[in-house]
Protein backbone atom coordinates (compact mmCIF):
# COMPACT_ATOMS: atom_id res chain seq x y z
CA UNK A 1 0.00 0.00 0.00
CA UNK A 2 2.68 2.55 0.92
CA UNK A 3 4.61 1.92 -2.29
CA UNK A 4 1.63 3.05 -4.35
CA UNK A 5 1.19 6.15 -2.21
CA UNK A 6 4.87 7.11 -2.53
CA UNK A 7 4.69 6.75 -6.30
CA UNK A 8 1.37 8.62 -6.54
CA UNK A 9 2.58 11.70 -4.64
CA UNK A 10 5.45 12.62 -7.02
CA UNK A 11 3.07 12.16 -9.95
CA UNK A 12 0.61 14.47 -8.22
CA UNK A 13 3.24 17.16 -7.53
CA UNK A 14 4.62 16.79 -11.05
CA UNK A 15 1.15 17.42 -12.47
CA UNK A 16 0.84 20.50 -10.22
CA UNK A 17 4.30 21.57 -11.41
CA UNK A 18 3.17 21.16 -15.03
CA UNK A 19 0.05 23.25 -14.32
CA UNK A 20 2.24 25.91 -12.68
CA UNK A 21 4.54 26.02 -15.69
CA UNK A 22 1.59 26.27 -18.08
CA UNK A 23 -0.07 29.00 -15.99
CA UNK A 24 3.20 30.94 -15.80
CA UNK A 25 3.57 30.78 -19.57
CA UNK A 26 -0.02 31.93 -20.08
CA UNK A 27 0.48 34.75 -17.56
CA UNK A 28 3.65 35.89 -19.37
CA UNK A 29 1.98 35.93 -22.80
CA UNK A 30 -1.13 37.81 -21.68
CA UNK A 31 0.93 40.21 -19.57
CA UNK A 32 3.15 40.89 -22.58
CA UNK A 33 0.04 41.90 -24.53
CA UNK A 34 -1.12 44.15 -21.69
CA UNK A 35 2.37 45.67 -21.49
CA UNK A 36 2.47 46.42 -25.23
CA UNK A 37 -1.01 47.98 -25.24
CA UNK A 38 -0.03 50.02 -22.16
CA UNK A 39 3.02 51.39 -23.96
CA UNK A 40 0.77 52.87 -26.62
CA UNK A 41 -1.78 54.01 -24.06
CA UNK A 42 0.94 55.88 -22.14
CA UNK A 43 1.33 58.13 -25.18
CA UNK A 44 -2.39 58.99 -25.09
CA UNK A 45 -3.11 59.22 -21.34
CA UNK A 46 -1.52 58.52 -17.93
CA UNK A 47 -1.07 54.76 -17.65
CA UNK A 48 0.22 53.03 -14.47
CA UNK A 49 -0.02 49.48 -15.80
CA UNK A 50 3.53 49.26 -17.14
CA UNK A 51 4.99 49.14 -13.64
CA UNK A 52 2.33 46.68 -12.47
CA UNK A 53 3.24 44.26 -15.28
CA UNK A 54 6.72 43.94 -13.80
CA UNK A 55 5.22 42.14 -10.79
CA UNK A 56 3.58 39.65 -13.15
CA UNK A 57 6.77 39.01 -15.12
CA UNK A 58 8.80 38.61 -11.93
CA UNK A 59 6.22 36.35 -10.26
CA UNK A 60 5.93 34.09 -13.30
CA UNK A 61 9.68 33.80 -13.86
CA UNK A 62 10.54 33.11 -10.21
CA UNK A 63 7.34 31.23 -9.29
CA UNK A 64 6.81 33.72 -6.46
CA UNK A 65 3.36 33.43 -4.90
CA UNK A 66 3.73 36.85 -3.25
CA UNK A 67 4.68 38.61 -6.49
CA UNK A 68 1.79 36.95 -8.35
CA UNK A 69 -0.62 38.04 -5.60
CA UNK A 70 0.71 41.62 -5.70
CA UNK A 71 0.38 41.56 -9.49
CA UNK A 72 -3.30 40.65 -9.59
CA UNK A 73 -4.22 42.95 -6.69
CA UNK A 74 -2.45 45.94 -8.29
CA UNK A 75 -3.93 44.98 -11.65
CA UNK A 76 -7.43 45.16 -10.17
CA UNK A 77 -6.57 48.64 -8.88
CA UNK A 78 -5.46 49.60 -12.40
CA UNK A 79 -8.79 48.28 -13.77
CA UNK A 80 -10.56 50.62 -11.35
CA UNK A 81 -8.34 53.48 -12.55
CA UNK A 82 -9.19 52.59 -16.16
CA UNK A 83 -12.92 52.54 -15.35
CA UNK A 84 -12.60 55.89 -13.58
CA UNK A 85 -10.75 57.34 -16.57
CA UNK A 86 -13.37 56.03 -19.01
CA UNK A 87 -16.23 57.36 -16.88
CA UNK A 88 -14.81 60.66 -15.72
CA UNK A 89 -11.96 61.84 -17.93
CA UNK A 90 -12.33 60.33 -21.39
CA UNK A 91 -14.04 62.18 -24.23
CA UNK A 92 -16.77 59.54 -24.11
CA UNK A 93 -19.19 61.71 -22.12
CA UNK A 94 -22.07 60.88 -22.33
CA UNK A 95 -21.56 57.21 -23.13
CA UNK A 96 -23.40 57.07 -26.47
CA UNK A 97 -22.65 55.95 -30.01
CA UNK A 98 -23.10 59.53 -31.26
CA UNK A 99 -20.51 60.79 -28.77
CA UNK A 100 -18.11 58.06 -29.92
CA UNK A 101 -18.46 59.26 -33.51
CA UNK A 102 -17.80 62.90 -32.50
CA UNK A 103 -14.53 62.08 -30.73
CA UNK A 104 -11.21 62.64 -32.48
CA UNK A 105 -9.37 59.60 -33.81
CA UNK A 106 -6.84 59.91 -30.96
CA UNK A 107 -9.63 59.90 -28.35
CA UNK A 108 -11.28 56.90 -30.04
CA UNK A 109 -7.99 54.98 -29.99
CA UNK A 110 -7.47 55.78 -26.30
CA UNK A 111 -10.97 54.57 -25.41
CA UNK A 112 -10.70 51.43 -27.56
CA UNK A 113 -7.24 50.46 -26.25
CA UNK A 114 -8.36 51.07 -22.68
CA UNK A 115 -11.40 48.81 -23.16
CA UNK A 116 -9.30 46.03 -24.74
CA UNK A 117 -6.68 46.34 -22.00
CA UNK A 118 -9.34 46.08 -19.28
CA UNK A 119 -10.58 42.82 -20.83
CA UNK A 120 -7.03 41.40 -20.95
CA UNK A 121 -6.43 42.51 -17.36
CA UNK A 122 -9.56 40.74 -16.14
CA UNK A 123 -8.52 37.53 -17.94
CA UNK A 124 -5.00 37.63 -16.49
CA UNK A 125 -6.37 38.29 -12.99
CA UNK A 126 -8.17 34.94 -13.24
CA UNK A 127 -5.01 33.22 -14.46
CA UNK A 128 -3.01 34.88 -11.65
CA UNK A 129 -5.41 33.85 -8.89
CA UNK A 130 -5.29 30.26 -10.17
CA UNK A 131 -1.49 30.39 -10.34
CA UNK A 132 -1.29 31.75 -6.80
CA UNK A 133 -3.40 28.82 -5.56
CA UNK A 134 -1.24 26.33 -7.47
CA UNK A 135 1.95 27.84 -6.06
CA UNK A 136 0.46 27.65 -2.56
CA UNK A 137 -0.44 23.97 -3.04
CA UNK A 138 3.03 23.24 -4.39
CA UNK A 139 4.68 25.01 -1.44
CA UNK A 140 2.49 23.07 0.99
CA UNK A 141 3.49 19.79 -0.68
CA UNK A 142 7.16 20.81 -0.47
CA UNK A 143 6.87 21.65 3.23
CA UNK A 144 5.25 18.28 3.93
CA UNK A 145 8.23 16.57 2.33
CA UNK A 146 6.35 15.27 -0.70
CA UNK A 147 9.26 16.21 -2.94
CA UNK A 148 12.08 13.91 -1.80
CA UNK A 149 15.61 15.10 -2.47
CA UNK A 150 14.45 18.41 -3.90
CA UNK A 151 13.80 20.48 -0.78
CA UNK A 152 17.31 20.65 0.68
CA UNK A 153 18.51 23.16 -1.92
CA UNK A 154 15.27 25.11 -2.05
CA UNK A 155 16.79 28.27 -0.60
CA UNK A 156 14.77 31.18 0.65
CA UNK A 157 12.89 34.13 -0.76
CA UNK A 158 13.44 37.78 0.05
CA UNK A 159 10.47 37.69 2.43
CA UNK A 160 11.83 34.73 4.40
CA UNK A 161 9.71 32.00 2.80
CA UNK A 162 10.90 28.92 0.99
CA UNK A 163 11.70 29.35 -2.66
CA UNK A 164 10.09 27.04 -5.19
CA UNK A 165 12.64 24.55 -6.51
CA UNK A 166 12.62 26.13 -9.97
CA UNK A 167 13.01 29.68 -8.71
CA UNK A 168 16.10 31.83 -9.05
CA UNK A 169 16.58 31.80 -5.28
CA UNK A 170 16.67 28.01 -5.30
CA UNK A 171 19.12 27.99 -8.19
CA UNK A 172 21.38 30.39 -6.30
CA UNK A 173 21.16 28.26 -3.16
CA UNK A 174 21.99 25.05 -5.05
CA UNK A 175 24.96 26.76 -6.75
CA UNK A 176 26.37 27.69 -3.34
CA UNK A 177 26.10 24.13 -1.99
Amino acid sequence: GSVRRVRAVPMQTSSVRAEIDESCETLIWITTGIFLISIFLSILRPEPTLAVCLFGFYGAHTHSKGAVRAFWVYLLVSVLIDALWLYQYSALQPFTWEQMQQMTRREQVAVALTAVNVLYKLVVVGVSVRLQMLLGAFEAAELQGDRPGDTSAAGGTSNGGRAASGSLAAQDASAKV
